[in-house]
Order: structure tokens, then C-alpha cells, then sequence
């Protein structure tokens, strides 16, 4: 239903549908290749809980659940490094052109001003802190719908704060890639909203 959706682009008055696969393959292909290739065309995640594969499109959710300090069992560890090593301001994109017979195109390169900002040391303005990412969409064909992939994939980049708890069983619920609020007094963190990674259930011993 995700995918489904009328988006409006930059003119104002045209609209294409949010995300769409536009690609074949055939059973020779790599099956995991096949996937992320897939996924790539709707900024998507998938897991595989209770013997299903579950796909999330690229859109912002609704948590319907809150962690609150009262639900801790042991004190928050926070972690503030990037998941692959590198953070990134600026971003580029190659899909696959449809008005230029399907050749693989560079769409726009957008730069987040904020972010570069961020990346540059005081009084080192005149430096080049530019670090550019680039993705492929290999499944799309469109490159306004390039462009609005690549601004997920950066922002996602961006990231970098990782939290890990030990709560109850009230929260076993959830599953991978679902969005959860977060409320901490000593982190300061009010409905903070936070992307689940990992789940796993462990046991915890009573002297009693």
C-alpha cells in the first residue's frame, strides 16, 4: 500500500506513484542479489520472524508502543558509531533511464547542507569535507523517484546513535525494522523514536 502511493513531485503539479520495481531477472540469478535489488527500488528492509518474511517499504511509521524507564530491567547502552565506519553529507544515484533506453544514469547529486556543516571543523570552512555516497537502484527507472531514494539512503546514513536494553516481555511483540518511542530521564529522550535492529530473549537468573 506503501509503494501504492500518489507522491507529488517538484513541479507541483505532477505525480507518479511513490515506488515501483521495474526490472526482470531469470533463475539463474543470484536469489539474494535478486532481493536487495528488490528492496532497493522502495527503500525496503526485510525479516524473517515466526517463520515469515516480513518486507518494510521506505516510509515513516507510527510507533504504538513507548520503552519508559519503568520498563528497564538494567541501565541503556549507547553507542555513537556509524554502522558501516563511514558517515556520509552528500549522495548520488544511478538508476536505470527510461526516456534514454534503460542506460544506467547518474541522477542529481543532492548535498545536504546541515550535514556538511556538521562534518566541518570549525574555522576549516575552506577545506573539503565533502564525503559522497553512492547507491544503485537498479530496479528504477524513474529519476525523480531516484532522487527521493537517495535522500532516504542519506538520512539513514546519518543515524549514527544505537541504544541497546534489557526490558520485558511486554515488548516481545515487536520485530525487526519496527519503530519504537523511547523515553529515558537520564538520556533525556522524550517518545524519542528508535528503529529496531535485533531482538533476543534472554533469561535472568533470581538468588531468591
Amino acid at each position: 500500500n506503501i509503494c501504492d502511493q500518489t507522491v507529488t513531485l517538484s513541479d507541483g503539479s505532477s505525480t507518479e506513484t511513490r515506488y515501483t520495481a521495474n526490472g526482470f531477472t531469470n533463475m539463474a540469478a543470484n536469489g539474494e542479489g535478486i532481493l536487495e535489488a528488490l528492496l532497493s527500488s522502495c527503500a525496503g528492509k526485510m525479516s524473517y520472524t515466526n517463520g515469515k518474511f516480513n518486507m518494510f517499504a521506505g516510509a515513516a511509521q507510527t510507533p504504538s508502543l513507548t520503552i519508559t524507564d519503568d520498563d528497564l530491567l538494567q541501565a541503556i547502552q549507547v553507542a555513537t558509531k556509524p554502522q558501516g565506519g563511514e558517515i556520509y553529507n552528500t549522495v548520488k544515484g544511478i538508476y536505470v533511464d527510461e526516456s534514454n533506453d534503460y542506460v544506467g544514469t547518474e541522477s542529481p547529486v543532492y548535498q545536504d547542507s546541515t550535514f556538511l556543516s556538521a562534518d566541518t571543523p570549525t574555522s576549516e570552512s575552506s577545506a573539503n569535507y565533502v564525503r559522497t555516497l553512492e547507491v544503485q537502484f537498479p530496479f528504477t527507472t524513474s529519476e525523480s523517484m531516484a532522487q527521493r531514494l537517495q535522500r532516504i539512503t542519506l538520512n539513514a546514513n546519518r543515524q549514527t546513535v544505537q541504544i541497546s536494553l534489557l526490558t520485558t516481555t511486554k515488548f516481545m511483540r515487536l520485530q525487526p525494522n519496527d519503530w519504537v518511542y523511547v523515553t529515558n530521564e537520564r538520556l533525556g529522550y522524550t517518545n524519542k523514536v528508535f528503529e529496531v535492529v535485533s531482538m533476543n530473549l534472554e533469561v535472568l537468573s533470581s538468588d531468591v
